[in-house]
């Protein structure tokens, strides 16, 4: 490609921008950390994979190399395009297929070989009252927007089911829509091109599965989410007070979200593409492979005030750019949080709590060989060094409380904890000069 041709994945159409934002981290990742690795190795302190660890002070040997996984989820495999055009507008009336012009309130389920309701007027309410609409695998459950029916604000679904079609709610151009108290399944809730969409009730009744968002406004309140979900520029995003489980979510050039005060339980959460400025804080993360991923971005994501337990990896940065402050960490299998490259943004790591973490890795390995385990790996050397490293605390950890090496991130002190490695090693000045000890990039206390 030459020069004038390159784009950012922020400008390209999605789903390519999903693609290209995972792909071009793992192009970066892996050409210039092994391309690093391989021209400058002992210069900057590498440690073979051969080379002994600690665990709780005893040497052992580490384990085989175990592949990086994927990113968890990807919409760059789905295409979410608008809804066709109907070849005319359909009679109306409340049913299968037809326009709803008026609120209705349902008195028992209606069952639809192809689409349910389409939503044809302004403020309309459909009260579903305990009932569901089903489908037969195919259609639209309710739909709001089409260049045949028009686009429409104000529309609310309450109170009920929507199962069994392709796609259970379908916004275009439908701005204050609400969600209150639906559960789907079988089929996405899907909003595009400039809906806005707010979600909520208690999270028995508020149960989402699949929900796709893209250019679009979304806030998720007092809800179940599970499955997999996908948000693409949606620009001031919330979810709050909410359970995510048995699936995962991803943010996608997305700027200035919040999700706060929920529960992520076996979910996967990974903020990346050039989504800027967003903040996680006060959650409760457990039971995930990787908990929470962090891509490139300009502006860092802030991960503040939040719980990370029983994960095997708790954060995972892939060109990481965050600001990682004040979280705990208890009992992550492999590590508490593994960096492999960075952004050259300023960011930071201060203030965190690790206790238990490391007692049982998966045997992964970073990008030089080293084995990830403990409570923080740095899995790069660069300089200049974008990340700090302060006021960190580690208890009864196994492993490395930081394996940090020389050139990696720079040391803000204040960190207590053992063991900090990689070990100091000796090196030759090259011209035959004196022999220096290269010291790990954090020292502990």
């Amino acid at each position: 490609m030459l020069p004038h041709q390159k784009r950012r994945a922020r400008d390209l159409p999605w789903p390519a921008a999903w693609s290209a934002g995972w792909s071009a981290g793992w192009r970066r990742a892996g050409s210039a950390v092994f391309l690093l690795a391989a021209l400058l190795g002992t210069a900057l302190g590498q440690i073979p994979a051969s080379a002994a660890t600690l665990s709780g002070g005893a040497a052992i040997a580490p384990p085989g190399p175990v592949a990086d996984p994927a990113p968890p989820f990807s919409l760059s495999e789905i295409t979410i395009t608008p809804r066709p055009s109907l070849f005319a507008p359909p009679p109306t009336g409340f049913g299968c297929g037809k326009l709803l012009l008026a609120s209705v309130t349902l008195t028992e389920d209606l069952t639809c070989e192809g689409d349910g309701p389409i939503i044809g007027a302004a403020n309309v309410t459909i009260n579903l009252n305990g009932h569901t609409i089903s489908g037969s695998g195919t259609g639209y459950g309710v739909s709001v927007g089409n260049a045949t029916t028009g686009y429409w604000p104000g529309a609310v679904i309450r109170n009920g089911t929507i199962d069994g079609f392709a796609v259970a709610v379908y916004l275009e151009r439908s701005t204050g829509a609400r969600l209150v108290n639906v559960t789907n399944s079988g089929g996405r809730v899907q909003a595009l091109l400039g809906s806005s969409l707010a979600i909520s009730g208690s999270r028995g009744r508020c149960v989402i599965e699949g929900l796709y968002i893209q250019d679009s406004a979304l806030t998720v309140d007092h809800c179940t989410i599970h499955g997999d979900n996908g948000l693409n520029r949606g620009n001031g995003f919330s979810f709050t007070s909410s359970r995510f489980t048995g699936g995962g979510l991803s943010i996608g050039q997305s700027d200035n979200g919040v999700i706060t005060r929920s529960v992520l339980d076996d979910w996967s959460l990974s903020v990346y593409a050039e989504s800027r400025g967003n903040r996680i804080h006060d959650n409760v993360f457990k039971n995930s492979e990787t908990a929470l991923w962090l891509g490139d971005t300009s502006v860092p994501t802030v991960v503040e005030n939040n719980a990370f337990r029983d994960n095997s990896v708790a954060i995972e940065g892939y060109n990481f750019s965050g600001i990682v402050k004040n979280n705990e960490f208890v009992r992550n299998a492999t590590a508490g949080i593994y960096l492999r490259n960075a952004q050259g943004v300023v960011g930071q790591i201060s203030g965190n709590t690790f206790a238990r973490n490391g007692r049982a890795p998966s045997g992964r390995t970073d990008p030089d060989g080293n084995p990830v385990r403990g409570d923080i790996h740095i899995g790069w050397k660069d300089d200049p060094k974008p990340i700090t490293v302060s006021g960190n605390t580690g208890k009864r950890t196994t492993g490395w409380f930081i394996w940090a090496p020389h050139d990696s991130v720079t040391d803000g002190g204040g960190n207590h904890g053992a063991p900090c490695g990689p070990p100091p090693y000796e090196q030759h000045t090259p011209g035959g000069g004196p022999t220096v000890v290269i010291d790990p990039a954090v020292t502990c206390s």
